[in-house]
């Protein structure tokens, strides 16, 4: 399911939109507790998603703690998967 590809365009979209300098970002990385990300700003990465992968992300299943950058890309792999 994974795609380097897809993970990297997900870690430069979060870098950018964390305004994050020197990122050491990894699939394990949690993007509110490791990155202090708020609630907001999870969503302006999903927006931003939207737009890099030009599709648009449900959010209703978008867990409230705990969101890698592994979830992230899963989330994406699914997504783009299911609108084949």
């Amino acid at each position: 399911m994974e795609d380097a590809g897809n993970l990297e365009r997900i870690q430069r979209v979060i870098a950018e939109t964390l305004a994050l300098t020197d990122p050491d970002l990894s699939r394990e990385t949690r993007v509110k507790e490791d990155l202090g990300a708020d609630s907001m700003q999870v969503i302006t990465i999903i927006i931003s998603l939207d737009e890099e992968f030009d599709t648009e992300f449900d959010t209703v299943d978008l867990p409230k703690e705990n969101v890698t950058i592994g979830w992230i890309e899963d989330f994406v792999a699914r997504t783009l998967a299911s609108k084949g």
